[in-house]
């Protein structure tokens, strides 16, 4: 939903809102929030659900007491997200060992704010581990990883070209899930330097562990960039987890705020980044510097950048089947990444990604199954109802 004085779409809705505000301000706050949007919440979601994510940070804000009969299944919650980040761990020598002396490794996402941004792994629940390789070893890595056993995680085909996508997800037999990626995943930031892309992500990396191995995590600055643009674009272009995520993240870290400006105005996010700083100043209390905020709002947004950002803000279900704006997201990214001339050429090989085909040249008979496959679905009659 929109909110004024922001850009885009894409901002908590007033029940969301309430949840994050009664799983991230104190207790007499928290507790108020959470009295009005309980009735709105259905406990029953699965673990992974939106807003049944945020109920672990929920019961330790308001405490027990507070949570009622609720108390029980919030605490189900927090052992369960607990457990499953614990089998994550466990699980990362199965991909860490096989690239070990082989390719880079860098953490994403929810992993390093689950170790080492909240208070303990059961308070950020997630499904997988993003893991960032070099762009010019993503080939290489997802190689070795399928040596090791891994097997991709999705129906299409794994790409031939990774110019249109930005991860390929992984699982085991034995356990473990893993999305690999050769940029963070989000729009905008695949800018590439040689061939290397996001250089200065690489060159802000934090030496760390993981189950005992050694593996790279991004910079507050980074992590914090990338949890802001990715939950702000992210399909269908919502998401209240990045609220939790950047606000606990700048209440147990550092950041070099001179970096993050710096690298906002690289990768054409300003007008995420400055929008999402100064909601989360406004409704949380983040400690967001005044200069900080200044440098951002007078910074000139190219039209060309707000378009793209109001694609990608934009809901799923505004085109038919609820396709058309993930092809659209997709579209923007790979454009984006690469500049019109480049991604022109790099349409075919888009199409058969997005369409699961293996070769271009299987892409005419895909075109027409995908095509009579929508028109059947759009002339079906509707089911009369009694």
């Amino acid at each position: 939903m929109r909110r004024p004085g922001l850009d885009g779409t894409c901002w908590p809705d007033p029940v969301t809102e309430d949840l994050l505000r009664s799983a991230l301000l104190d207790a007499p706050q928290a507790q108020a929030a959470w009295e009005r949007a309980r009735p709105c919440i259905d406990l029953r979601d699965d673990g992974l659900a939106e807003h049944v994510r945020l109920l672990p940070l929920v019961l330790h804000a308001i405490g027990p007491d507070a949570a009622g009969d609720d108390a029980r299944t919030m605490k189900r919650l927090h052992r369960e997200a607990f457990r499953d980040n614990t089998l994550h761990v466990h699980h990362a020598p199965g991909w860490l060992d096989p690239l070990a002396g082989e390719v880079p490794v860098m953490l994403l996402k929810g992993l390093p704010l689950a170790l080492h941004a909240y208070p303990d792994l059961g308070r950020r629940p997630m499904s997988d581990v993003d893991v960032l390789v070099p762009s010019a070893d993503i080939g290489r890595a997802v190689d070795l990883l399928l040596q090791a056993g891994w097997v991709a995680g999705e129906q299409r085909p794994l790409p031939r070209s990774w110019r249109a996508r930005h991860s390929a997800p992984l699982v085991h037999p034995d356990g473990g899930h893993i999305d690999v990626h050769h940029v963070p995943g989000v729009p905008f930031m695949g800018a590439t330097e040689g061939r290397t892309s996001v250089p200065e992500v690489w060159a802000g990396q934090r030496p760390s562990e993981l189950a005992g191995r050694p593996v790279a995590l991004p910079a507050p600055e980074d992590l914090l960039l990338n949890v802001i643009v990715h939950g702000l674009t992210s399909i269908p272009g919502w998401s209240s987890r990045w609220v939790a995520d950047a606000v606990v993240l700048l209440r147990t870290h550092e950041v070099d705020w001179g970096r993050l400006v710096d690298h906002a105005h690289r990768h054409r996010v300003v007008l995420p980044v400055r929008s999402a700083l100064r909601y989360l100043e406004d409704v949380f209390d983040a400690a967001v510097p005044a200069d900080v905020g200044w440098e951002l709002w007078s910074m000139p947004v190219a039209e060309g950048d707000r378009r793209r950002f109001d694609v990608l803000t934009g809901r799923a279900d505004d085109a038919p089947m609820g396709i058309g704006a993930i092809r659209r997201a997709r579209w923007v990214r790979l454009r984006t990444a690469l500049g019109p001339a480049r991604a022109a050429v790099a349409v075919p090989r888009f199409a058969a990604d997005l369409l699961g085909v293996e070769r271009t040249r299987e892409l005419p008979v895909a075109v027409v199954r995908r095509t009579g496959s929508w028109a059947g679905h759009r002339l079906k009659p509707a089911r009369s109802v009694p």
